[in-house]
């Protein structure tokens, strides 16, 4: 298959599909704004519009992005693995569970190490969770390495109209998860990671840091260690510690943290210290990483057995109330 012909299959969606899409997504906000007033509650617009005003930066950064790596999903895909027919449905279930483990992992070290994080920071520095939030996403995603999942998986031989389609659905269904109007979905509690454990993972409460790392999954998040619930709703959004600034702009919200970083690496005494603040933690300081050595493969994995994790995740079944699966809030 060629690849040329494949991508422009997967970007060349009829124009008026894209402005119905848009349509749909407007429409939902507008619902959001319309059911928050119904409560009595203020709509966050403020947020909203940060978030839209980063947004539109990003068809800019995308260009760019393509221009710097788009010769190496051509080189991938050439020397690919194996040749994966595009219209099998086990193709596509294959790459939808390769494309959930890869973002769980680059996801989770984004909240992990402090490179990571100065990208994907982005995208918790609102202070509430509203379907707007959906939209702050990184310019410098490049250097988040978002495009490796994508590129990988074209190596292993999916078609680039598989992957598209699979980080398109799943788009789709993030979009869903950042609003605080969708409650529980009872069983598919277990298997997806709904509404519900994705605004744990946007609480800047303590008790809720480093959690639900999922895509559209949270099976991954079971296994590895990663999960949390809390039957109580979260009071507080955004972005906590030393990092709670970035709301100020749309230009503060997408590059802050990085200005923050290489302040903080060109004030380091010598190159293994920089080196040590760019791949410690988020909120590291100079001074700490003069003391501290730099985080070991088992920090960056999980080395758990991952027979154990299971165990957990069957005990915690066993501890769901009676009849809790079958309730819907």
């Amino acid at each position: 298959m060629d690849i040329a012909n494949d991508a422009n299959a997967g970007q060349g969606a009829p124009l008026a599909a894209k402005l119905a899409a848009v349509g749909v997504l407007l429409a939902l906000i507008g619902l959001e704004v319309v059911l928050l007033r119904r409560r009595g509650q203020r709509y966050p617009w403020r947020d909203a519009l940060i978030s839209m005003g980063v947004s539109l930066g990003l068809p800019v950064a995308r260009l760019l992005d393509a221009a710097v790596i788009g010769g190496l999903y051509v080189l991938a895909y050439q020397h690919r693995v194996f040749n994966l027919p595009a219209d099998s449905a086990v193709t596509w279930a294959a790459a939808f569970v390769w494309l959930e483990f890869a973002l769980y992992w680059l996801h989770r070290w984004s909240h992990e190490v402090r490179w990571l994080w100065a990208s994907h920071v982005v995208h918790h520095t609102p202070t509430e969770v509203i379907l707007p939030t959906a939209f702050r996403l990184p310019w410098t995603g490049l250097l988040q390495g978002n495009w490796l999942p994508g590129l990988i998986g074209m190596a292993i031989g999916f078609p680039p109209t598989v992957i598209l389609g699979v980080l398109g659905l799943e788009l789709g269904y993030v979009f869903l998860q950042h609003t605080r109007f969708i409650g529980k979905l009872g069983p598919l509690e277990w298997l997806l990671n709904s509404p519900t454990h994705h605004r744990l993972h946007h609480s800047s409460e303590p008790q809720h840091h480093d959690c639900n790392y999922g895509s559209v999954l949270i099976v991954f998040d079971r296994l590895f260690g990663s999960f949390k619930r809390d039957e109580r709703e979260p009071e507080r959004y955004g972005v906590y510690g030393a990092d709670a600034a970035g709301s100020r702009g749309v230009f503060d919200a997408a590059l802050g943290e990085w200005r923050r970083l290489f302040l903080d690496i060109w004030n380091a005494p010598d190159g293994l210290t920089a080196l040590r603040v760019a791949i410690s933690r988020p909120g590291s300081t100079v001074a700490a990483q003069r003391r501290e050595a730099p985080p070991s493969a088992a920090e960056l994995f999980d080395v758990q057995p991952l027979a154990e994790r299971l165990v957990d995740a069957g005990r915690a079944a066993n501890e769901m109330p009676r009849g809790a699966a079958h309730r819907v809030a």
